[in-house]
C-alpha cells in the first residue's frame, strides 16, 4: 500500500511578503538621489554663479539639479502608483478631494514625501520666472528659493515618516541615519534665509566683489539689501531666528533618537560643513583673520550643553542651551553693530530655542502618526504658506531698498 504524500518543508513554508523590502529599496534610492542633488548640485550652482556670467535659468548646474530631482520624483511616483508598494506605508489619509495619481485616499507618510516632491516640481517654473525677472537679485527668502528649501525639509520629514511606517525591513544603516539627520537639519535652515549666508556685512560686500558677481548689477542690488537691512549674523534678528532653528533641529533629532551620540554627531557634521564652507570663502575673500567669519556656529555650543546629564528637566536643559546659544552669538557678533539690541535679542534665545524644540517634537508626532489631517496641514504650510510669507518679505526688501 502506497504511503501518503507528505508536504515538503518548502511547500508548507509561508510565503514571504517581499513588498516592504522592495518599497524600502526604492525609498533608499530616492534618499541618495536627493542627497547627491543637494550636496553636489547646490555647491556647483553657488560656485558657477560666482565664476560665470549669469546666463539665465538653464545653466549647467540648474540642469543637473532638476534632472536629479526628476529622477527622484519618478521613483516616488513608482511608490505612489504601485498598490503593492504604496500600501506598505501605513494608514491612509482621506484627502479633501481626489488628486490625480494619488486618488482621494493615500498613506499619510507617503503623502508627506510626495508633497515635498510636488513642491520641488512647482518651484522649478517659479524659479525660472524669478531668475528671468530679477536675475541674481533674490535672497533665500524669495518665493521659489523658500519653496525649494521648505520642500526639501518636507521631503526629509517624509523620509523619516515612510521609514517609520515600513515593517519587516532591515534596520536603517547607521550612515543612512546620519545622512538623513544631516539633510533634515540643513533643509530646516531655510527659515534663516540670508541671515544664514552672511556672517558680517564685510563678508557680503566681499562676496559681491568676487568674480562674475562683481559686474552683475542684479547681484549688487542684493548686496545693498543685505548690508542696508543688515541681514547678517550681526543682526539681532539672527540670534532669535537661529535659536529657533537650532531648537527645532535638536528637538526633532532627539525625538528620532534620544541617544546623545546620534544628535551630537549630526550637529557636529552640520556645524563643520557650514563653518568649513564659510572658512573657505573667507580665505578666498581675504577675511580669514576675522574671527566673526571663521567662528563656529552656536548650534554646537547648544548641542554640547544639551548633552549634559543635569538638570534632568528637559525644558530647563533647553533653556540653558538657549542661553549658551545667545551668549555665544553675542560674544562673536553682538558688539559689531547694535550691542544693546543684540544683547536684548540674546536674552530671548532661550525661549526661542524651547519653542523650536516644541515644534520639533510636534513634527516627530506628525511623522510617526501621519494618518490625520496634520500631514495635510504640514504639507500646505511647507509648500505654500512659508514661501508666500518669506517671498513677500523678499519683495518688500527689494522695493524699499533701491
Amino acid at each position: 500500500m502506497s504511503q501518503p504524500i507528505r508536504p515538503t518543508a518548502h511547500a508548507v513554508r509561508p510565503a514571504v511578503d517581499r513588498r516592504p523590502r522592495a518599497a524600502w529599496w526604492v525609498l533608499w534610492a530616492v534618499m541618495w538621489v536627493v542627497a547627491v542633488d543637494l550636496l553636489i548640485g547646490g555647491s556647483w550652482d553657488a560656485e558657477y554663479h560666482r565664476t560665470q556670467p549669469f546666463d539665465g535659468f538653464f545653466s549647467p548646474p540648474h540642469l543637473f539639479i532638476y534632472t536629479f530631482a526628476a529622477v527622484a520624483m519618478a521613483l516616488v511616483a513608482v511608490l505612489d502608483v504601485r498598490p503593492g508598494l504604496r500600501d506598505c506605508f501605513g494608514p491612509h489619509v482621506t484627502l479633501p478631494w481626489p488628486v490625480p495619481v494619488l486618488g482621494q485616499r493615500h498613506p499619510g507618510s507617503l503623502l508627506l514625501l510626495t508633497g515635498g516632491m510636488a513642491g520641488i516640481a512647482l518651484a522649478g517654473p517659479a524659479d525660472a520666472a524669478w531668475h528671468t525677472s530679477f536675475g541674481l537679485d533674490e535672497t533665500n527668502w524669495s518665493f521659489p528659493h523658500a519653496m525649494l528649501g521648505c520642500s526639501m525639509a518636507l521631503i526629509s520629514i517624509g523620509f523619516w515618516s515612510c521609514r517609520h511606517a515600513l515593517t519587516g525591513v532591515p534596520p536603517m544603516w547607521r550612515v543612512t541615519r546620519y545622512l538623513l539627520g544631516y539633510l533634515t537639519v540643513l533643509a530646516c535652515a531655510v527659515v534663516m534665509g540670508p541671515l544664514q549666508n552672511y556672517p558680517t556685512q564685510e563678508f557680503a560686500v566681499a562676496a559681491g566683489s568676487f568674480g562674475a558677481l562683481a559686474t552683475n548689477p542684479d547681484h549688487q542690488h542684493l548686496v545693498r539689501i543685505v548690508t542696508q537691512a543688515n541681514l547678517t549674523h550681526t543682526s539681532p534678528a539672527y540670534v532669535l531666528v537661529a535659536a529657533a532653528w537650532a531648537g527645532l533641529a535638536l528637538g526633532l533629532l532627539r525625538a528620532v533618537d534620544p541617544r546623545a551620540r546620534y544628535w551630537l554627531v549630526v550637529a557636529v557634521l552640520v556645524g563643520l560643513s557650514l563653518s568649513g564652507s564659510a572658512g573657505a570663502e573667507a580665505q578666498r575673500y581675504g577675511l580669514a583673520a576675522d574671527p566673526r567669519v571663521t567662528a563656529g556656529l552656536p548650534l554646537l555650543t547648544a548641542a554640547l550643553v544639551l548633552a549634559l546629564p543635569r538638570p534632568r528637566t528637559v525644558r530647563l536643559r533647553y533653556l540653558i542651551a538657549g542661553a549658551a546659544f545667545g551668549l555665544h552669538a553675542f560674544l562673536v557678533w553682538g558688539t559689531a553693530v547694535t550691542p544693546i539690541g543684540y544683547a536684548l535679542a540674546a536674552c530671548g534665545a532661550p525661549v526661542l530655542m524651547l519653542a523650536g524644540a516644541a515644534a520639533g517634537t510636534l513634527l516627530y508626532r506628525v511623522l510617526t502618526r501621519p494618518a490625520g489631517r496634520a500631514s495635510l496641514w504640514l504639507t500646505a504650510i511647507a509648500v505654500l504658506l512659508v514661501p508666500a510669507v518669506t517671498g513677500t518679505v523678499d519683495l518688500v526688501l527689494r522695493t524699499m531698498i533701491p
